[in-house]
């Protein structure tokens, strides 16, 4: 992101519907006690379901737009 004074592609945004983006942050929201989706299971948060895999993390909406991400690399979908 061009127009991103701080760090962009460390947080995602999403919607119901319609595609995701990439966040321009300037602080984490990390929290060292926060659960972990072990791999192969999935959890739904309202209109969004994650799937998390040794490959890396997949979420998504109902319109069948959202992220994948792992440690080298991301993409919006």
């Amino acid at each position: 992101m061009k127009s991103c004074q701080f760090d962009a592609g460390t947080a995602f945004g999403m919607r119901a519907s319609g595609r995701a983006s990439a966040l321009c942050v300037s602080d984490s929201v990390f929290d060292p006690h926060a659960k972990v989706l072990a791999y192969g299971k999935s959890r739904k948060f309202g209109s969004f379901k994650c799937t998390s895999k040794t490959t890396g993390l997949r979420c998504a909406n109902h319109s069948g737009h959202g992220f994948f991400l792992n440690r080298d690399r991301y993409k919006l979908f």
